[in-house]
């Protein structure tokens, strides 16, 4: 039933559906895992590193993505590979808050990142970087990674949530990425607060003398 410029529905069955301005501009796309959009980097696709999921993705007022949530799950092994991120990215760049839940054959991790990245457009670096990603696995491979890594001034500077190791963790890091505090809740219970150095070598902890 049509109303005033709008359409009602009961139920629709869709593979993907385009939020666009007026002008036609994408500002949100719903899809499955094989509509799901492609990176746009100054009007050319890039290749999604993780690979293509289902879910929202986000674009801004130019028409660059922003963020989105997206999510998997399968039963693998006995096991299962399953995860969900809902992510906000920085202005003409990639990712610097993320809510994440992440399990490989139950190694489960899931909480709050918090990143930093240089103000670096990713058209600048985005042929780079898909030619370090051509690179065969190896040595060489992540040490170009790391390398592009600093050029963006990755540093990752906050967690808060549960490890691999099934502890309750606290990170922060310093604005080079070195982790500087380190407080955590491990798997049977026995609380711990460590100061690091830049080299990462504890300076205090508490309770005092207790092996990390």
């Amino acid at each position: 039933m049509a109303l005033e410029g709008k359409v009602r529905f009961e139920e629709i069955e869709v593979e993907r559906i385009n939020i666009v301005d007026r002008n036609g501009t994408l500002r949100l796309a719903i899809a499955n895992t094989e509509r799901s959009p492609d990176p746009v980097i100054n009007g050319k696709p890039y290749t999604r590193s993780g690979g293509q999921m289902p879910g929202l993705i986000f674009f801004n007022d130019k028409g660059f993505e922003c963020g989105g949530l997206v999510f998997r799950g399968r039963r693998e092994d006995g096991g299962c590979s399953a995860g969900t991120s809902l992510t906000f990215d920085q202005f003409e760049q990639d990712q610097v808050v993320q809510l994440s839940y992440d399990d490989e054959g139950g190694k489960r991790s899931y909480g709050l990142t918090i990143m930093d990245r240089a103000p670096v457009p990713l058209a600048e670096v985005a042929e780079k970087a898909e030619a370090v990603k051509r690179m065969p696995d190896g040595p060489s491979k992540d040490q170009a990674f790391r390398d592009l890594g600093a050029e963006l001034g990755i540093a990752l500077r906050l967690f808060v949530g549960r490890n691999p190791a099934g502890e309750a963790v606290v990170m922060l890091a310093d604005s080079k990425g070195r982790t500087r505090i380190w407080m955590r809740v491990d798997k049977d219970d026995v609380p711990r607060l460590e100061f690091l150095d830049e080299d990462g070598k504890v300076v205090y902890s508490l309770p005092p003398g207790q092996p990390r």
